[in-house]
């Protein structure tokens, strides 16, 4: 079920803050502007870029895309709630599995130290262990006797309920 995601400008920025990014994501998100019609000398190298990717160079050409499409930074806590808004509904719409999307959001969870806008992310990540091994979820002790699948997209509804406001750059 899981297929290459696909995130937006702002969320790619955001993984790369959290240092989640491979260097293949911003040939791919090169790529994708250009066929969205943005081009720019810079943009045109980062998409042509090929296997062994140095990661000095694409970090270069891609600061110099932004700078070249007139892109700004938002703040990196914004850009880190934003990849983990993109995460949430990557989960919903099953381009990515509910354990592994809980799995990477427990992860933000924790190199963002633990921000309560997260915090279910990393004790849902605990239940859905404890349950698999046959234990209680005491860290999430309302998924006991549940679905596991069901919990995460019942608490993936309400995240993006509660976020709605959390807008991706509309340029991807």
């Amino acid at each position: 079920m899981n297929r290459a995601l696909s995130f937006s400008t702002i969320a790619l920025l955001g993984r790369a803050n959290l240092k989640h990014a491979r260097e293949e994501e911003y040939v791919e998100w090169a790529t994708h502007m250009l066929e969205e019609g943005h081009e720019t000398p810079s943009l045109c190298i980062l998409a042509g870029l090929e296997p062994l990717l140095n990661h000095f160079e694409i970090q270069d050409y891609f600061k110099r895309s932004l700078r070249e499409l007139g892109i700004e930074r938002k703040q990196k806590e914004e850009e880190i709630r934003i990849y983990a808004t993109e995460t949430v509904r990557h989960i919903l719409d099953e381009s990515i599995d509910y354990k592994t999307g809980v799995s990477l959001l427990s992860s933000v969870c924790i190199s963002c130290d633990y921000p309560s806008y997260l915090m279910d992310w990393y004790s849902l990540d605990d239940a859905i262990s404890d349950i698999e091994s046959g234990n209680y979820p005491n860290g999430y002790p309302s998924a006991y006797g549940r679905n596991p699948k069901a919990v995460v997209l019942e608490i993936a509804t309400d995240f993006l309920a509660k976020h709605k406001n959390t807008e991706s750059n509309k340029t991807r």
